[in-house]
């Protein structure tokens, strides 16, 4: 179940019952987050969107990954500049309507230039890292980008949030 560790950290155990989508929604819900970023690897972004589409539709305003082009049918392989585009879009709705934001972005994507300056540039309430046991490594460019990032949102009072079903070793 959930507990909350010795260092004052919850942790979530396995047997809850629920997608770690679905907890870390819940959390960000009583902690009152309203601009939250999702790192994930791309084979885990379908599970976001699809139990987010679920549990948050009506409350929240998520980007989960889709770019329409000019016909208003979604790209496959949309450029960086275009996704950016498009979580703005999201960002600016999610505004509007006065609900909190969420926006589902793979980790390769995030040390790209134009995606690494638009995420360290948003103000983001909390980082959710999906699948953290990738960042584990810290040579990557993936973790050296997420620390940095994770760094600044501590900086403003923002929360990190790391979901794993992977048990790490001497952590």
């Amino acid at each position: 179940g959930l507990r909350r560790a010795t260092d004052n950290h919850l942790v979530l155990e396995h047997g809850l019952g629920a997608g770690k989508s679905t907890v870390s929604l819940a959390v960000l819900e009583v902690l009152g987050i309203q601009h939250a970023l999702v790192l994930c690897p791309p084979s885990v972004k379908a599970v976001w969107r699809d139990e987010l589409a679920e549990n948050a539709a009506r409350s929240w305003v998520v980007w989960a990954g889709e770019v329409k082009g000019n016909n208003g049918k979604a790209l496959k392989n949309p450029s960086v500049a275009r996704r950016v585009e498009a979580i703005t879009a999201a960002h600016e709705d999610a505004r509007r309507l006065g609900r909190p934001f969420m926006a589902v972005v793979n980790y390769e994507s995030t040390h790209q230039a134009v995606m690494s300056k638009f995420l360290l540039g948003s103000p983001w309430d909390a980082l959710i890292c999906d699948e953290s046991q990738h960042l584990a490594g810290s040579a990557s460019s993936g973790s050296r980008f997420t620390a940095k990032l994770a760094k600044l949102i501590r900086a403003r009072g923002g929360r990190i949030i790391l979901c794993t079903g992977t048990f790490m070793p001497h952590s």
